[in-house]
């Protein structure tokens, strides 16, 4: 809802399974004539979720959950205030940044429900505890604002998300602690983008750290597949929370040749893509208080994964190997676009 110098924000739920409200509420007034630049101040309490890098699409998540009963998060409970600015640089660019002061607690898991689990007997994992704890901390976000987190499959352009995060305790925190972590994707086009399906080489960086009196809400780990599907930051071959830390990089380059080696051979009526996917990773501890809460990597995770797209005309099959521990098979399934 936006008024003539304000905007208004907000959203309600109740849970049945835990009998809680869950709600946010913001507002903000503009600052200048053009409505670039908001002041605002909000209330919530909310569900959060952990790790904290991983970003998979909403409906993907909850479709996934209700269905199969495999949800990609561990969640905790947040609530509390805050107050702050966005600048709103270009209609897909935003930088905000403020303070917020919020309780973190522990919440349980309150259901079983799914709807594989009507045929046989299958259960959500629990919530992992937290470290309850009242937190105030100055924030710093920068991101791109075009992205719907409730579509299941994005559009192929360039994507960011920055978040910087600390808590020091005068102002009135139990503890001294710092966090930022980003990722960042997007494609190039040697032979220029003219159509939908041109060839391109993708990047995605993901990278964060932790420093100080780490929570253990506050830690990384890699993203890993979702009943099978993926997403640019996924390394395919990894198990859930396998590997977690302090602090963590991961890169992945992927050329997608379309199906330009099928008309070279003389092919072209097989319309396939062909592309190759190459990523490495890193994930440490250098926190004293998380040594035996985190399971950091011994080395360099790496995997190579050869795909096959426009299966049905929509998706596309990845074959990925990973050489660590002898060697690891995975198959995963995407979005072409």
């Amino acid at each position: 809802f936006v008024a003539p110098a304000w905007r208004f924000t907000g959203s309600l739920g109740y849970g049945f399974s835990d009998s809680e409200i869950k709600y946010h509420i913001s507002s903000e007034y503009a600052l200048d004539a053009e409505r670039t630049v908001w002041f605002g101040a909000g209330s919530f309490r909310l569900l959060n979720h952990m790790p904290m890098n991983h970003e998979y699409s909403l409906w993907l998540n909850t479709f996934n959950t209700f269905f199969g009963a495999e949800d990609a998060y561990d969640y905790y409970r947040r609530t509390g205030n805050k107050i702050y600015m966005v600048i709103d640089v270009s209609p897909q660019h935003s930088i905000s940044s403020g303070i917020i002061r919020q309780l973190e607690q522990t919440t349980i898991k309150n259901t079983d429900f799914s709807v594989h689990g009507l045929s046989r007997d299958v259960q959500h994992r629990p919530n992992p505890s937290i470290d309850d704890r009242w937190n105030t901390a100055y924030f710093v976000e920068l991101q791109t604002q075009h992205l719907d987190p409730t579509r299941m499959f994005q559009p192929p352009s360039a994507s960011y998300r920055l978040w910087a995060e600390y808590s020091p305790q005068h102002l009135g925190g139990d503890r001294n602690y710092g966090v930022v972590y980003g990722t960042v994707s997007f494609r190039l086009y040697p032979m220029g983008q003219t159509r939908l399906f041109d060839p391109y080489v993708g990047i995605a960086v993901s990278a964060g750290a932790s420093g100080g009196h780490v929570p253990i809400q506050k830690t990384f780990s890699f993203e890993t597949p979702l009943s099978k599907i993926v997403t640019p930051s996924t390394l395919r071959t990894v198990r859930r929370n396998e590997f977690t830390g302090d602090h963590y990089i991961l890169l992945s380059l992927e050329p997608n040749f379309r199906n330009i080696p099928f008309l070279k051979l003389g092919l072209a009526h097989l319309p396939y893509d062909l592309l190759f996917r190459v990523s490495y990773g890193e994930i440490h501890n250098n926190v004293s208080s998380l040594t035996g809460r985190v399971f950091p990597l011994n080395g360099a995770y790496r995997e190579y994964s050869f795909g096959v797209g426009r299966i049905l005309e929509f998706f596309r099959f990845d074959v990925t190997y990973s050489d660590y521990q002898g060697g690891r098979l995975a198959l995963t399934v995407n979005s072409i676009l």
